[in-house]
């Protein structure tokens, strides 16, 4: 009988991904039905999952450090959502963690992750390294690490990429300012309401366009079949939909190819 003694969460990891792979193979060579139906049910998410039960969460995720906010008695709160915690999904170092506490703060730009302590009843608050931070989703919102999107250094931050070629990057971020307005009824200052931007990458152009005047006047070149494109399909460009904006953006660079030949 041999006995395993894990020092660390990776190793444990590495090990049942090994039992993983060797079930595999028994269940390929057709050896047993029983582990080829047992393997169905076993995913890396159950064994981080199994490994987080046994070693607690992942170091990685709070070597952060610990967010204290900046303006906490403004009016209104500087999140995406609610001036609560959301579970959501990161992907961070390449490694994926599921059901995390999260908050998105859009005035400064970073994801704050939350760290329970059941015993104590309270769940303190990091900030991760966003140089790590390769995606996360918060209320089905997906937010991609743009630096990593773009390899030329002048996109930084995080947005929901809409739309992504090897020339050409379509995406939205979110923010909120603070406004350094003082009033008896408002004395330490207010976060605006969320408001959201949308740019085009290409080459080394960046370009915020949140109106269709301003989208057109990027697309130059092609405004008469962009302005009849927008007819043909009753396209309203600030209500569009992102499959209808991923549509629009495909279809320029159609065009763009085109007339470059």
């Amino acid at each position: 009988m041999f006995t395993f003694c894990f020092g660390h969460r990776n190793c444990l990891i590495h090990c049942l991904k090994l039992i993983f792979l060797v079930c595999a193979f028994i269940a390929v060579t057709g050896y047993t039905q029983d582990v080829q139906k047992g393997l169905e049910t076993i995913s890396v998410d159950s064994l981080k999952a199994l490994a987080e039960k046994a070693y607690g969460p992942d170091d990685m995720l709070f070597k952060g450090l610990v967010y204290i906010p900046e303006h906490p008695l403004a009016k209104n709160h500087p999140y995406l959502t609610e001036n609560d915690w959301n579970y959501g999904n990161a992907v961070i170092a390449g490694d994926r963690f599921i059901n995390l506490k999260l908050k998105y703060n859009v005035n400064s730009d970073r994801l704050i992750i939350g760290k329970p302590e059941p015993d104590k009843n309270i769940t303190r608050a990091f900030l991760p390294d966003p140089e790590i931070i390769d995606a996360f989703t918060i209320q089905n919102l997906v937010f991609e690490n743009l630096a990593q999107a773009d390899t030329t250094g002048n996109v930084s931050g995080f947005g929901r990429i809409i739309y992504r070629s090897s020339d050409m990057l379509f995406f939205e971020v979110y923010h909120k300012d603070f406004v350094r307005r003082y009033s008896q009824s408002n004395p330490y200052g207010a976060y605006s309401r969320l408001m959201n931007d949308y740019f085009i990458f290409s080459g080394k152009q960046l370009e915020r366009v949140n109106s269709k005047r301003s989208f057109l006047r990027f697309f130059g070149p092609i405004r008469k079949q962009l302005k009849k494109y927008f007819r043909q399909q009753n396209l309203q460009y600030k209500k569009a939909q992102d499959d209808e904006l991923n549509a629009l953006i495909r279809y320029c660079e159609q065009k763009l190819s085109e007339i470059s030949h």
